[in-house]
């Protein structure tokens, strides 16, 4: 594995995980960012929705096709594509003022982030302890979003603030650059290191897991795209909205700390059930509490109970994939199921009522947790019990 065979692996790990903060900056602090495009160019629900569907369905497309060659590139050059990709995409539309533009070139930041996205994630697959590494992958982008959510409402006027934020994400692709110097030519996963991970694990399995990250991503990404939206329809205003929203990332960043400290020591149901009802409470709460005590604290445990979940969710697809052919997939579903339930959302708000997009999230939820059971107790007695 890299972490036994590659010297400073610490360093390799940390540049995967910074190569995915630069590249994912957008998701990571999404809701202000669309918040910010509402303001600026007086765009609806369903515009916003397109997106923030465009850029993570970009990102999803560029995984899934990474399948084919993330494991034959070279890494180095496969960073520096979409860096310089991402970069040029994101800066356009500050020059061009059209809706096409802005829409194509969300598209086509999603596609270049994909690439260097995938690489990191594959990377970080192939490590000893993925579940870990993903969770601290995840404390670092929540901690850019928190940032970047706090920063840009209090920097950036209502006319100037989408168009900052658009040269920002673009310096960011531009600056994994430097990552990329560091990152090993590429890896192949050794399946005589990883076998004792998984008996006979079957692709339906795995292709079940990675159906979870989707369905929860889904359910997550239609919520999380319209947290700056939800608040001002409660009649906050924007700088309390971006401050809830950067709340909500540092509690994200808590709940994949702790995930990482953690680890598999109690097994993966047990923490995935804790994410998945917390997530359920979150949006009832949304949906019947209005004041700001109650919406803040709902949107601090949506954040917390996602990001803590995520770590399990991606460590159980790395354990049964025990080649690492399909760790690069888990870019593409989550940003695939991120994309949907954006896109899904902004059909479903009507009257400024996001009653069904709560349902359809705490549905999708449901679902993914009852998979997650099953292929626990099919495939995995350690990981269902703990160990």
């Amino acid at each position: 594995m890299v972490e036994s065979t590659t010297a400073h692996s610490i360093k390799l790990r940390l540049s995967a995980m910074l190569t995915a903060v630069c590249l994912m900056a957008y998701y990571s602090s999404m809701p202000v960012i669309l918040g910010r495009a509402a303001a600026s160019r007086h765009l609806e629900a369903n515009e916003l929705g397109l997106l923030a569907g465009l850029f993570a369905g970009g990102v999803a497309i560029t995984a899934f096709l990474a399948l084919f060659f993330v494991r034959k590139s070279s890494w180095k050059t496969l960073i520096r594509c979409g860096a310089i990709g991402a970069g040029v995409a994101f800066i356009t539309p500050v020059y061009i003022d059209s809706l096409t533009i802005l829409l194509i070139a969300h598209l086509v930041a999603g596609l270049f982030c994909g690439l260097g996205y995938s690489v990191a994630i594959a990377f970080l697959g192939d490590t000893k302890n993925p579940t870990r590494n993903y969770a601290f992958c995840f404390v670092l982008q929540a901690l850019t979003g928190i940032n970047i959510s706090y920063f840009l409402p209090r920097l950036t006027s209502t006319e100037n603030g989408f168009d900052i934020a658009l040269i920002l994400l673009s310096a960011l692709a531009f600056f994994s650059i430097f990552f990329s110097f560091i990152f090993p030519h590429n890896n192949t996963k050794p399946a005589s290191n990883t076998a004792s991970k998984a008996p006979h694990c079957a692709t339906l399995y795995i292709l079940l897991a990675l159906f979870v990250i989707f369905l929860v991503y889904a359910g997550d990404g239609s919520v999380w795209a319209f947290t700056e939206i939800i608040a001002l329809s409660n009649g906050l205003t924007a700088e309390t909205a971006g401050a809830i929203v950067g709340g909500s990332l540092l509690a994200g960043a808590i709940g994949s700390f702790m995930a990482g400290v953690i680890g598999t020591r109690f097994g993966y149901l047990k923490p995935m059930s804790i994410s998945i009802g917390l997530s359920i409470l979150s949006v009832v709460m949304l949906h019947y509490f209005h004041d700001l005590l109650s919406f803040t604290l709902a949107i601090f445990i949506n954040g917390w109970a996602w990001n803590f979940g995520s770590g399990y969710r991606m460590g159980l697809v790395a354990a049964l994939d025990t080649s690492g052919r399909f760790t690069p997939l888990i870019t593409g579903m989550q940003l695939l199921g991120s994309s949907c339930g954006s896109i899904i959302a902004g059909l479903l708000v009507t009257e400024a009522s996001f009653l069904w997009v709560f349902i359809f999230a705490s549905v999708l939820w449901t679902i993914s947790l009852l998979l997650f059971y099953w292929i626990l107790k099919r495939q995995f007695k350690t990981l269902f019990i703990g160990q």
